[in-house]
């Protein structure tokens, strides 16, 4: 594997293990942060493999960010909203967030945003940028050969079969 693939893997690596030692450090410890973090890692795998599939680099490099902003974020929030709630974010967190009105959201954001969100917000744009950077440095060859893209899309495949008999994807309602 030669070190361009090694470089986008870790751009998308690296948030999801910090974002999981956060969630570590900053709660007890239980099973379904553990499950949560080999979903986030089989979704970066996805995100990933879905760009051997894009045959023009600039719109590869635009898939990978619009894939990383999307990630990122849904990794900050969850973790902020697991770190304040200690429970997983699901369709009925959803449901509230959508029913709430502008006093509230400026009520909830005053009671839980705290120092170590702030924190974690600085660390997060950091490694943020750092990925986009990254991303935009990104040059790999296109995969031409229609067998090696079967192989990709039957990986994907697993992966998505993995996570649904195994009901990790419950982890990640947003996904």
């Amino acid at each position: 594997m030669d070190k361009e693939k090694i470089r986008l893997g870790l751009v998308f690596i690296i948030p999801t293990i910090l974002f999981f030692l956060f969630e570590l450090i900053s709660a007890k410890f239980i099973i379904n942060r553990f499950y949560n973090f080999v979903e986030n890692l089989l979704f970066t795998a996805v995100i990933i493999l879905v760009s051997f599939f894009v045959n023009n680099l600039s719109l590869k490099k635009t898939y990978l960010k619009l894939g990383y902003i999307l990630f990122c974020f849904c990794l900050f929030f969850e973790s902020i909203y697991y770190y304040n709630f200690e429970t997983i974010f699901s369709s009925s967190a959803i449901f509230v967030i959508l029913e709430t009105n502008t006093i509230e959201a400026k009520e909830f954001l005053f009671s839980y945003f705290n120092k170590v969100t702030i924190l974690l917000l600085i660390l997060f744009i950091i490694i943020f940028v750092f990925g986009l950077f990254q991303i935009n440095k990104y040059k790999t060859e296109i995969i031409n050969l229609k067998f090696r893209k079967l192989k990709i899309i039957g990986v994907i495949f697993f992966i998505f079969l993995f996570l649904k008999i195994t009901k990790l994807i419950v982890y990640n309602v947003p996904y």
